[in-house]
């Protein structure tokens, strides 16, 4: 799972955060500590968080103050990825070939500017539902 500075930059993103359905398992950090990487759990309060130091008993998660990082098999979902082709990963990878091998990119080398899948499929995401790029810092039109 990618934790790094710039796929936080990314994940936060309007568009990303707004399709975030808080459930157990998943990661997210405090935009006032994006050091701190947390992971829902649950109790009979909600969902509180554990982190790899401990369970954050009295504190319980503040969506608008957290940036969700989607899984891979998120941000798969959220293009019917795993609808159509449960199962066959290589008609996973083929598809997203397809599309990443040049259309749209002249120089066909956008994909190749991200250091983990998470970002890799983010930026997918990103482009195919809203048509956005990312410059490195952050997204554009």
């Amino acid at each position: 799972m990618d934790t790094s500075e710039t796929y936080v930059k990314m994940a936060d993103y309007p568009k990303i955060q707004e399709r975030w359905e808080p459930a157990e398992g998943d990661c997210c950090v405090e935009r006032a500590h994006s050091s701190i990487i947390l992971h829902l759990l649950t109790d009979l309060r909600g969902y509180g968080f554990i982190t790899e130091h401990c369970w954050g008993d009295d504190e319980f998660l503040d969506e608008e103050q957290s940036v969700w990082l989607p899984y891979q098999h998120q941000l798969q979902e959220m293009l019917g990825f795993c609808k159509f082709f449960t199962g066959n990963p290589t008609l996973q990878i083929g598809a997203v070939y397809h599309r990443t091998s040049g259309e749209g990119d002249p120089d066909g080398y956008y994909f190749f500017n991200f250091s983990s899948m998470e970002q890799l499929w983010l930026a997918f995401v990103m482009k195919e539902l809203h048509g956005k790029t990312w410059d490195g810092s952050e997204w554009h039109d």
